[in-house]
């Protein structure tokens, strides 16, 4: 048997805990140790004393810890910071308290956006969107009843300050990892600038009155590169102040201190228009119905596109940019409109199956086709900016075109027919500039 060995504890200065709960227990340590919570001032509608109140009227006790009721408190924050109106995701608000996933109670709503919902706290604006073409989530406000957001102390935990205080700085990390082309387009924007005989243009153009929108749109976050935003719409377009620019102004652009070129896609619409044909040759295939001369149609269709200028073999001796415009506003207008103008009727004579695709879209909402032609369009323009990053190469993405440096334009004309190839198949020499 090994001898014991003498404990290095000395007990001589220990304390006995006291035996009554409500007494407590001694602590060698010198200072007090620091609180777990910490005061705070954020913007709300109710106070914590308020949130409970709801939460036990709505039978929802479950919620009422210290932490939870903080952690509403400040989703509540951010929507207010925010302009009290925001579109947010239940993956976002997560971030700010954590749903109940084992809840005692079956009445307890185990979502924050729905519990806030429920309290009559927040309003749907409008609901998520989650279709093949279209993605977005949920928009709240603030509701009314509660009054405006005003300042409301109260303590939230450490771990939540820390939350308030990196929230624009999570929120930056978070679209960016959603939107991989984002922070490289964002970074590219701080070199944009406006040529001396830019800036002498838009001046005579103000002077003019011409297009004095579009130029203050340019010309302030060019001056204040703090107001830099980016941001995606349902369709994954990518929106930033530079697709403000008049058209006459964007070849005095510069990046980089470089002259710009703006590589376009050849009819962007009716390149979109040959997924949305596809997608439906898909759509019939699961149906079990015969999708031969739909194919044939759309081969044909192919053939058009890749061999000559769609827009002049329609036409024919029509004027070519005059027949464009009318035929691609068409594509946005109620069928019982556009079956009046001679171009779509050229376009249906030339391609009965795809134009009666597209109204069958258009059947309850003139909008459905536009909304797939963008998101097709914006896939294309997403992947070419991203090849483009990735050879380090200034690019801006512009709805259906690419700005670059001009000295990158034919490698970018490569990249966007390579983009194009890749979501469509469609083998283009080069978009027209």
């Amino acid at each position: 048997m090994k001898p014991s060995k003498k404990s290095p504890f000395n007990g001589k200065f220990a304390k006995k805990a006291p035996s009554m709960e409500t007494e407590k227990a001694p602590s060698m340590a010198e200072e007090k140790a620091p609180s777990y919570y910490l005061p705070a001032v954020l913007l709300g509608v109710v106070g914590k004393d308020g949130m409970r109140n709801l939460l036990a009227s709505k039978n929802q006790k479950e919620w009422q810890s210290e932490k939870r009721v903080g952690g509403l408190l400040l989703l509540i924050d951010f929507i207010a910071r925010k302009g009290g109106t925001v579109s947010i995701s239940s993956e976002l608000s997560r971030q700010y308290v954590s749903t109940f996933k084992r809840a005692k109670n079956p009445g307890t709503i185990k979502q924050p956006l729905a519990l806030l919902f429920h309290l009559g706290i927040l309003e749907i604006v409008q609901k998520a969107v989650v279709a093949p073409h279209s993605k977005a989530s949920a928009k709240y406000r603030l509701s009314p009843a509660h009054g405006k957001p005003r300042p409301i102390e109260a303590a939230i935990s450490r771990q939540q300050a820390e939350k308030q205080a990196t929230a624009t700085e999570r929120q930056e990390t978070r679209l960016n990892s959603r939107h991989r082309t984002r922070a490289r387009i964002l970074a590219d924007l701080q070199t944009l600038a406006l040529s001396p005989e830019g800036n002498r243009l838009a001046a005579q153009m103000l002077v003019a009155g011409e297009k004095a929108q579009g130029i203050g749109k340019l010309w302030e976050p060019l001056n204040d590169r703090a107001r830099h935003k980016v941001t995606f719409d349902r369709s994954g377009t990518a929106h930033h102040f530079a697709m403000y620019c008049p058209r006459e102004l964007k070849p005095h652009l510069t990046l980089g201190g470089k002259t710009v070129a703006l590589v376009d896609m050849k009819a962007a619409h009716l390149v979109a228009l040959l997924c949305v044909g596809r997608v439906r040759v898909s759509w019939m295939a699961e149906q079990g119905r015969d999708t031969q001369d739909l194919e044939a149609e759309l081969a044909r269709y192919k053939a058009t596109l890749e061999t000559s200028d769609i827009y002049e073999a329609l036409g024919g001796s029509a004027d070519r940019k005059k027949f464009k415009l009318t035929l691609l506003a068409s594509l946005n207008m109620a069928t019982s409109k556009a079956r009046h103008l001679p171009p779509y009727q050229s376009l249906k004579s030339a391609f009965p199956r795809l134009v009666g695709i597209i109204e069958d879209l258009k059947k309850n909402d003139h909008r459905s086709l536009s909304k797939q032609l963008q998101f097709f369009t914006a896939q294309i323009i997403e992947a070419a900016t991203y090849e483009a990053q990735a050879l380090d190469i200034a690019c801006l993405p512009d709805t259906d075109a690419l700005i670059v440096p001009h000295s990158f334009e034919n490698l970018a004309r490569t990249l966007l027919n390579n983009s194009i190839r890749e979501v469509t198949t469609l083998d283009l020499e080069s978009p027209h500039p």
